[in-house]
C-alpha cells in the first residue's frame, strides 16, 4: 500500500549508510522488478567497485531517518568530462507514487555546480514506460537502444585453428579501442574494466594481436568482444567464444549492446544466444 509522504523525508547522500541498510533497502525496493533481482551485503560491494559507485555522488530519500529510496551513481572522468552513471535507483514499495525519483535528482541538481558534473547517463528497460517516462520528466533523453543476450549450453563447432588464444595480463586498452564498432555502455566501458574484476582473453595470428574478449569470471558475463577489421570473417571470435566455453563454462551472458552493432548482434545470435531484456540508454547533459 503506498502512503502519503511523510512531513519527515529527508534527502542525503550516502555516505553515512550501512552496508546492511543499503542492501536491505535495495533488496526491498526491487522485490516485485521485472527481473529478480536480489543482493547479499559481499555482492552490493562487488557492484560498487566495479561500476565506480561513489556514495558522496549517490543520493537517499530518508523518512525519520530510514532509507526508503536511493539513486547510486558510479562518477568517473571520461574524455575529460565528469559523468554521473546511475547504477541503480530503487523506491520501496510503500514509498512509491510520491514523486521521490524526481525528488532526489532535484537534491542533486542543487549540488551539481559544487561537484562540477557534465552529463548523467542511465539505462532503462524498454518495456518500463513508467520509470522511462519519469526520467523523462527529469530531463533525460533517449540516446539509444541496447539488448541483452544470454546463452546456455554453447557449443562453438568450428574454431580457426591458425590462431592462437590465451589469457593476457596487460591489457593496451588504446589498442582495443581501434577494434570497436560501438561506444560500449558503462558497465562495459574501458574506463570501468581492470585486472581485479575481469579477465581479457587475446587471439593472435603469429605474433600479431587479432582479436580479444574481455568478462568478468564470477558471473560468466562477457563485457566486450571485438576482432580487428582487417581480419574479420575468420572465425576469429568464435575462437575467442570456444576457448572462454572450454575454459570458463558454456552458460554466459552480455548486456547492453548497442542494437545498431548488426555484425555482432548476427554473430551472438548465430551461436544460440536469445535476447533477454531490452533497454534503453538515457542521457542528461547539463550545462
Amino acid at each position: 500500500m503506498l502512503q502519503k509522504p511523510s512531513t519527515n523525508i529527508g534527502f542525503n547522500n550516502l555516505s553515512s549508510v550501512k552496508t546492511v541498510d543499503l542492501v536491505n533497502t535495495f533488496n526491498l525496493a526491487f522485490s516485485d522488478y521485472f527481473i529478480k533481482f536480489e543482493l547479499t551485503e559481499s555482492s552490493l560491494k562487488t557492484k560498487l567497485s566495479s561500476e565506480k559507485v561513489d556514495l558522496n555522488y549517490s543520493i537517499g530519500a530518508f523518512d525519520n531517518e530510514k532509507l526508503v529510496a536511493f539513486i547510486l551513481h558510479g562518477v568517473d572522468i571520461v574524455d575529460g568530462e565528469k559523468i554521473l552513471y546511475n547504477a541503480g535507483t530503487g523506491v520501496i514499495p510503500s514509498h512509491r507514487g510520491n514523486g521521490l525519483t524526481k525528488k532526489m535528482y532535484e537534491y542533486l541538481f542543487k549540488n551539481l555546480t559544487k561537484l562540477e558534473v557534465n552529463t548523467i547517463l542511465l539505462e532503462a528497460i524498454s518495456e518500463n514506460i513508467q520509470a522511462t517516462r519519469s526520467y523523462q520528466k527529469v530531463g533525460f533523453k533517449i540516446n539509444r537502444e541496447l539488448t541483452c543476450l544470454s546463452g546456455k549450453d554453447i557449443k562453438i563447432k568450428e574454431a580457426n585453428k591458425s590462431i592462437s588464444t590465451k589469457k593476457v595480463n596487460d591489457w593496451d586498452l588504446s589498442v582495443f579501442k581501434n577494434f570497436m564498432d560501438f561506444l560500449p555502455t558503462w558497465q562495459n566501458a574501458f574506463h570501468i574494466l581492470n585486472q581485479k574484476n575481469n579477465v581479457c582473453l587475446a587471439a593472435f595470428q603469429e605474433e600479431t594481436l587479432v582479436g580479444y574478449l574481455i568478462f568478468n569470471p564470477k558471473n560468466n558475463r562477457i563485457n566486450q568482444i571485438a576482432v580487428k577489421k582487417d581480419f574479420r570473417r575468420k572465425k576469429i571470435a568464435s575462437t575467442l567464444i570456444h576457448h572462454f566455453t572450454e575454459n570458463y563454462g558454456d552458460t554466459f551472458s552480455i548486456i547492453n549492446i548497442d542494437t545498431q552493432a548488426k555484425s555482432i548482434l548476427a554473430f551472438f545470435e548465430a551461436i544460440g544466444l536469445k535476447e533477454t531484456i531490452g533497454q534503453v540508454e538515457m542521457k542528461l547533459a547539463l550545462n
